[in-house]
């Protein structure tokens, strides 16, 4: 196993890795990328997708648009009054059920 040690040099921490020890940072950024282009590619492509949609539901767009925009306003307020994490928490409990 590695060893990873920490000094104190004019009384800030320095972490120090051996040679041998392996950084996940980056494959951590790359996940969360990933996770976050797909999801974020999937909420803001909706639009296009309504057309089609309607088309094969028989919906019209007030119907399909209509708890989208409700999704939206939701998710805006509770992110500016409680910040990110409430929507997501919601989002996880609602997902349950």
């Amino acid at each position: 196993m590695p060893s990873v040690r920490t000094m104190v040099a004019g009384g800030s921490a320095v972490v120090v890795q051996s040679a041998g020890a392996r950084f996940y940072g980056w494959r951590v950024v790359a996940a969360a990328f990933t996770v976050l282009f797909v999801a974020y590619g999937l909420q803001f492509s909706f639009g296009v997708f309504v057309t089609e949609i309607t088309d094969e539901t028989g919906w019209s767009r007030s119907q399909i648009l209509l708890p989208y925009a409700i999704y939206v306003a939701l998710y805006s307020w509770l992110s500016s009054v409680s910040g990110p994490g409430s929507p997501g928490m919601l989002g996880s409990v609602i997902r349950e059920f």
